[in-house]
């Protein structure tokens, strides 16, 4: 669960920054 959270929020953070 924690390692799923952490991708959401890289992806997340990917889309944001791009």
């Amino acid at each position: 669960y924690v390692f799923c959270l952490l991708v959401q929020i890289y992806l997340t953070d990917t889309i944001f920054l791009h």
